[in-house]
C-alpha cells in the first residue's frame, strides 16, 4: 500500500544526533508515512543505530547512496525511492517536533494552490549572530508571494523544514550536484515555474548548528 508521505533523510557519520532525529518523526501525531534513511557513506557507529531502529518499526527503510555522490546523490537517492505524492525533508541532526507532519499534510490538503509547505524554525546552539538573522529573516517570510520576492537574496526557506509535492520536484529537475548550496538551486528552479511555497506559522522544526554541519564545512 502506498503511503500518503514519504520522509527522506540523508545521513552521514551523525551517531552523536541520529537516533533523536528519527525517534522525533516515528512520535509523530502523523503515523503514515515511509521513512528512508540514506546512508552517505558512514564510517561511524551511524549505520549500527539507524539498522537497530529499523528492526523496532516497519516504517523505517534504510538504503545506501552510490560511493562517492555525496549528499546530492542521497538526495536524489532517496527522492527516486520514495513512494508517496508528498516527500518531507529531514536532517540527521535536527528535530521535527510534535505535530509538523500531521500539519503541514493538512495546509497541503486545504490550499491545493501550494506546492510546499514549511514551517517556523528555532535555531539550536547558535554558533554566530549571522546563522540566528537567516533563521529570523527566513521565519519572516511568512506567504508565497513573500519567498518569491526574497529568493535571490538568500535561501528562503530552510530545507529539512518542507513538506512538498513529489510533482513539482520532478519537473523542477529534482537535485543537481553543483559548486554551490543545491538546495538554494532547486528551489530556484521551483519558483522559476511558478510552484508556490506556503508556510504553517507555527515552530515545528529544531533545527541544530554546530561545527560539523554540511552547511558549514561544505563537505559532502
Amino acid at each position: 500500500m502506498t503511503p500518503p508521505l514519504s520522509v527522506v533523510l540523508p545521513v552521514r557519520n551523525a551517531e552523536a544526533f541520529i537516533a533523536r532525529a528519527i525517534a522525533s518523526c516515528l512520535s509523530q501525531s502523523f503515523a503514515e508515512f515511509e521513512l528512508l534513511v540514506v546512508l552517505n557513506g558512514c564510517d561511524d557507529g551511524t549505520a549500527d543505530i539507524v539498522s537497530e531502529l529499523a528492526v523496532g518499526d516497519s516504517r523505517v527503510e534504510v538504503v545506501e547512496s552510490a560511493a562517492g555522490e555525496g549528499v546530492v546523490g542521497a538526495m536524489v537517492r532517496g527522492v527516486e525511492l520514495a513512494r508517496a505524492p508528498l516527500i518531507a525533508r529531514m536532517d540527521a541532526d535536527d528535530v521535527s517536533l510534535p505535530g509538523r507532519f500531521e500539519k503541514q499534510v493538512r495546509f497541503l490538503e486545504e490550499n491545493p494552490e501550494v506546492h510546499v509547505v514549511s514551517c517556523r524554525v528555532e535555531l539550536q546552539n547558535a554558533l554566530g549572530e549571522g546563522m540566528k538573522r537567516y533563521v529570523d529573516w527566513v521565519n519572516g517570510l511568512d506567504s508565497p508571494e513573500s519567498v518569491a520576492r526574497e529568493r535571490f537574496i538568500e535561501c528562503p526557506v530552510i530545507q529539512p523544514s518542507l513538506m512538498m509535492r513529489r510533482e513539482v520536484i520532478e519537473a523542477a529537475g529534482g537535485y543537481r550536484r553543483l559548486s554551490w548550496a543545491e538546495d538554494h538551486d532547486l528551489f530556484l528552479r521551483m519558483l522559476a515555474r511558478g510552484v508556490r511555497m506556503g508556510k504553517v506559522p507555527e515552530l515545528l522544526l529544531q533545527w541544530q548548528d554546530h561545527d560539523g554541519r554540511l552547511t558549514r564545512t561544505h563537505d559532502d
